[in-house]
């Protein structure tokens, strides 16, 4: 007997324009930060490797903006029934785009404190050593995030292809561990 598809639950609503309208808009604000800060560090001369972490982040913004875009067109936005025929180019451009926007953010974090750093110059040694650790615990992070998410599976294209023959790890225990570190770094008083 063959088997009958059953109509759609959910109407076929697209909210992935407006989402990429949304992430587009808060994109410019940032962009605009950016040329406004490179403005004034070119008129003042005063460079600094805050300033270079800050422009490659952004260049890592650039990238998932682009990446946004794609999954707009795969899908992102819509039910899932009505993305069956693209969910494994949906899900291949989440992974890369999640790569993506590990970077971006922990070159944010970096700069951030190198900013701080910056601004701190000539203070309590333990102020410098607690931003000197909380930057090394960033990078750590980061680099945990970006290593998970590239070797979660072997080979990487069973998350978007989960019939092919491989192995995935537990990415919630992954998680957990880093909740628990998270919840440890230093916090303001």
């Amino acid at each position: 007997m063959a088997s009958r598809m059953m109509p759609p639950s959910q109407p076929d609503y697209d909210k992935g324009p407006a989402g990429l309208g949304i992430i587009s808009s808060f994109f410019s604000l940032a962009t605009i930060s950016v040329f406004l800060r490179l403005y004034v560090r070119l008129k003042n001369h005063a460079h600094g490797w805050d300033d270079y972490f800050i422009y490659a982040s952004w260049i890592m913004a650039v990238y998932n903006q682009v990446v946004f875009a794609f999954l707009t067109k795969y899908g992102m936005g819509r039910h899932y029934e009505y993305i069956l025929p693209t969910m494994p180019n949906l899900i291949e451009t989440f992974v890369i785009g999640e790569l993506g926007f590990h970077v971006a953010i922990g070159l944010l974090r970096i700069s951030i404190c190198k900013f701080v750093l910056r601004l701190t110059q000539g203070t309590h040694p333990r102020t410098r050593t607690a931003l000197y650790i909380t930057l090394s615990l960033n990078g750590a992070v980061t680099l945990a995030a970006v290593f998970t998410i590239g070797f979660q599976c072997q080979p990487l294209r069973k998350i978007w292809t989960p019939m092919i023959e491989g192995t995935c790890i537990n990415r919630q225990i992954f998680t957990n561990i880093m909740t628990v570190v998270g919840g440890m770094l230093p916090h303001p008083k």
